[in-house]
């Protein structure tokens, strides 16, 4: 009796110290309201940025966005590894008292485990899953990493682009307005039909809205770029930022290819549209495994007044009826949807790069039109105009509709310039990479920088 008893309570005794051992919870309330508020070094961090790189390099550091697939990426990990350990083992404890039998011995006690056979297609399957989600994990942190490169690269082109463009847009403005004013008088005078003035009170009213357009562009764009450092949109002012200047000149139809290529295993949708496949593959094979039963052992140990004995259970949960085909072919259907998913995926991948090149090749060529053809042109005629004026040859309406050509030459150049910038940034995020290997090379370390483990 003593020794029955004394297992019982040994095996109570490893089963309270199992429980003695668990974790506590311990609550970590969160303030929304101090996410809305810049910490004081903020600004700090952000002064003299030497480069674009540099910039970015600070800015994705301490972006939301990035620091939100940071942690999803560690918590990843550790579903993965919770994923390889063993599943829960089942305890029972048994216990009779009965003097009908034996009245010295009267009790009968006991307990057994349940352990399952975690080997085979499921664990398998499990151990897969888990690791895909870690993958997918990986991807959507560097997506994240570029979409905040991407999205200052626009804002910051957008930013400078328009703050050339306030100035030009004032210049032109004033121009026409001298114009409608040399137009005025001449009609007063009777030079001119009164027809005129409203052609010319229509350039200051076109010149006029494109000024209010650029500087809601401009508004917009310093809005974003301090979203983006986390900054009030005041403290932009102070701070000293980078030119971003990309090369842009016509793309090597090797490097067009290259990049197509690196884009098929660069994009976070199509990676995560392969690792879905997988997924959909690994459902198949764990679908499989179910065909069999599922094994579980029970070992134990019993008292039973007196008498000790090793009993041994074995349980197996059968498969359906069906021997699982209806689950297979259900899982077979799923992976066909992702296989059509994925195609999908990477024609619009596809679709996303030929708009993006061709947006860039025709932006390239129209401001490479303007550059070289048409300012060069009217600088010169205003050149000529003024030369011809200062001669007595000329007169002053032809001077100055000479400069107001030049002046809406200079804009166009400006704004053909900023398209094809903005052109050569959606066709690096169409391709999620770099056109330049060196900022590849730079873009590639910091996401490995940016993987944090556990």
């Amino acid at each position: 009796m003593r020794r029955g008893v004394t297992s019982f309570w040994c095996i109570l005794a490893a089963t309270a110290s199992g429980l003695g051992g668990c974790a506590h919870y311990t609550a970590q309330p969160v303030d929304v309201g101090a996410f809305m508020t810049p910490s004081p070094q903020a600004t700090a961090a952000f002064t003299d940025a030497p480069s674009f790189d540099a910039l970015f390099d600070r800015a994705v550091r301490r972006h939301p966005s990035v620091r939100a697939a940071q942690q999803a990426y560690l918590a990843a990990q550790f579903d993965a590894r919770l994923a390889s350990q063993y599943p829960n083992v089942g305890l029972s404890l048994m216990a009779e008292y009965s003097k009908q039998a034996d009245a010295a011995k009267s009790w009968l006690l006991g307990g057994a485990l349940d352990l399952p056979i975690d080997t085979g297609g499921r664990k398998a399957g499990r151990l897969t899953d888990a690791t895909l989600s870690t993958r997918v994990a990986r991807y959507d942190l560097a997506d994240a990493i570029f979409t905040v490169r991407t999205n200052l690269a626009t804002s910051l082109a957008t930013l400078q682009a328009t703050d050339r463009l306030r100035g030009l847009c004032a210049r032109n403005v004033d121009l026409k307005t001298q114009a409608l004013d040399q137009a005025t008088a001449r009609v007063q005078h009777g030079e001119d039909d009164a027809s005129i003035l409203t052609v010319a009170r229509l350039d200051v009213t076109n010149a006029q809205n494109a000024c209010r357009d650029i500087e809601v562009r401009n508004a917009t764009a310093r809005a974003d770029l301090a979203a983006l450092l986390g900054l009030p949109v005041s403290e932009l002012a102070g701070l000293r930022l980078p030119d971003y200047n990309p090369n842009l000149s016509v793309l090597p139809s090797e490097t067009v290819s290259m990049r197509h290529e690196r884009a098929l295993y660069a994009r976070a949708d199509i990676l995560k549209a392969i690792a879905d496949y997988d997924r959909s593959e690994n459902a198949v094979r764990v679908e499989v495994a179910k065909q069999y039963p599922e094994v579980r052992v029970a070992p134990g140990y019993t008292w039973e007044r007196g008498v000790s004995k090793y009993p041994f259970n074995l349980s197996l949960v059968l498969p359906p009826a069906d021997l699982n085909r209806a689950g297979i072919k259900a899982a077979e259907a799923r992976r066909a949807a992702a296989g059509a998913t994925l195609e999908a995926v990477v024609a619009t991948q596809y679709a996303a790069e030929q708009k993006a090149l061709s947006a860039y090749s025709q932006g390239l060529a129209l401001a490479q039109q303007i550059s070289v053809h048409d300012l060069p042109l009217a600088a010169a005629q205003s050149r000529r105009a003024e030369n011809l004026t200062r001669l007595g040859e000329g007169a002053l309406s032809d001077v100055l509709t000479a400069q107001i050509a030049h002046s809406d030459a200079q804009i166009r150049g400006e704004e053909a310039e900023l398209a094809t910038t903005l052109a050569h940034i959606q066709l690096e995020d169409a391709w999620r990479q770099p056109v330049s290997d060196t900022e590849a090379q730079t873009l590639s370390s910091l996401i490995k920088s940016m993987e944090i483990s556990q």
